[in-house]
């Protein structure tokens, strides 16, 4: 498997592990009755720290892999709010306003934030 390929295969495996953390942690809030904003608040940023940390080591393989660069944390966390807030838009753009099926439009939006995550991390958080 060639270097680009491996680099996408662990991009979408540690993403797969990101989403269950991030699902764990919510149900885990929820049931403890905690309002649902709030528990989606600490399971996003929970899985944003888990994130950043198994994509600078293992996707990107960027810089000094035991310390947290600030900056680059920091271009990290907005790409991905910047991606989250893209995602609702497309929510409710797709749901709401054009009222197609809620789980098609999903779908579609988690396929293009993937996308778009990849491309931010690999050319302006992660840039060599």
């Amino acid at each position: 498997m060639g270097l680009k390929y491996l680099k996408i295969f662990n991009y979408l495996i540690l993403g797969f592990f990101t989403t269950v953390i991030n699902i764990s942690i919510y149900s885990i809030l929820v049931l403890l009755k905690k309002s649902y904003m709030i528990s989606n608040l600490v399971a996003f940023s929970i899985s944003i720290i888990f994130a950043y940390i198994t994509n600078k080591k293992w996707v990107f393989n960027h810089g000094d892999k035991k310390n947290i660069d600030v900056e680059e944390l920091i271009k990290f966390c907005v790409a991905r709010v910047g991606t989250l807030l893209m995602e609702s838009i497309m929510l409710y753009i797709g749901i709401t306003l054009l009222r197609f099926n809620q789980y098609g439009v999903k779908t579609i939006a988690n396929i293009v934030v993937i996308i778009v995550n990849y491309v931010l991390s690999q050319y302006i958080v992660f840039k060599k």
